[in-house]
């Protein structure tokens, strides 16, 4: 199985640096206030400007966000149908790892699929989904406590090897 810990700290670089774009925001809030407490206007309008310009990122970040989760989840994006089962016959699947990716509001439940050296990627909000989960079911040694392995805690690395054929 590829080793996951490149993206897992790319995810988790990109957390920090969106909470921290709104951290920022805040303390401008904050500045706002204390400068109109010494009643300088100009000093206000500054701050509430900058203040409002990483606040409007921030809502951007969340709102591409939900657009993404929205659009993969439309009629017109890929599914998990009989075909992609088909290619992955049981008897040639080598490994499955299921991890989470954060994103931002929620976690996003992912897997990798290695067979015949080559690797496919799924995620929970694909249709068919639960047709692929119970596909894999068929595995003998497949790890079916593989969700609470993966789901717990919200917002953190997780990652569990659910199948490795020996």
């Amino acid at each position: 199985m590829k080793d996951k810990s490149n993206r897992y700290q790319a995810v988790k670089l990109a957390k920090g640096a969106e909470w921290l774009l709104f951290l920022v925001g805040c303390a401008f809030a904050g500045g706002a206030y204390e400068a109109l407490r010494d009643q300088s206007v100009t000093a206000v309008l500054v701050v509430l400007l900058v203040g409002f310009i990483l606040g409007v990122r921030f809502l951007g970040l969340l709102a591409r966000n939900w657009l993404v989760r929205w659009l993969t989840t439309r009629s017109s994006s890929p599914a998990i149908d009989g075909d992609v089962l088909a290619s992955l016959p049981v008897e040639l699947i080598d490994g499955i790892v299921f991890y989470k990716r954060d994103q931002i509001t929620d976690d996003l439940i992912c897997c990798d699929v290695s067979s015949e050296g080559q690797v496919w990627t799924f995620h929970e909000d694909l249709k068919g989904w639960d047709n692929l989960i119970e596909h894999f079911h068929r595995l003998e040694g497949f790890k079916v406590d593989w969700f609470d392995c993966v789901s717990q805690p919200p917002f953190e690395v997780s990652e569990t090897i659910a199948f490795t054929r020996s």
